[in-house]
């Protein structure tokens, strides 16, 4: 997600939705906690934030990413997390789908992104190549553009 143009609403809401993803099966591993950290940073979060984040999970205001590649991003990171156990749990999925929806993705893509993101981690593809790859599967409505 390009700094300039992601808030700071969006980027605590995006720890949160990965936060609320990593409890959805009931077990928020360190490996997830780990990925969900280096996201932060990557978005100049502190571990001041994140703890924020942790204990006011309810006060943050739900927000969509204003830009197409911003959403887009923001799904690759939670399919990501999801997959970063290899026990992918319905509650997962359904957390995901749900998402989706609300970033007006088709929602038909999340199985097939869990399909396509665990084989662009085993091969080490980079970031923007799987970006590059899913962009076909995102039906955003015109007026978001």
């Amino acid at each position: 997600m390009s700094e300039k143009n992601t808030s700071i609403i969006d980027k605590l809401n995006l720890i949160k939705n990965l936060i609320l993803l990593g409890k959805s099966d009931d077990n928020l591993t360190e490996r997830e906690i780990d990925i969900i950290t280096q996201i932060a940073k990557h978005h100049q979060l502190t571990y001041k934030d994140i703890d924020y984040i942790v204990s006011n999970t309810d006060k943050i205001p739900f927000s969509i990413p204003s830009t197409f590649t911003e959403r887009l991003a923001a799904l690759y990171d939670l399919v990501v997390l999801m997959v970063s156990d290899f026990d992918i749990h319905e509650n997962e999925v359904n957390f995901c789908i749900d998402l989706a929806k609300k970033y007006e993705f088709n929602p038909q893509i999340i199985e097939e992104l869990i399909e396509d993101v665990l084989s662009f981690i085993v091969d080490g593809k980079e970031c923007d190549e799987v970006m590059d790859y899913l962009i076909k599967y995102a039906h955003p409505k015109p007026n978001l553009n």
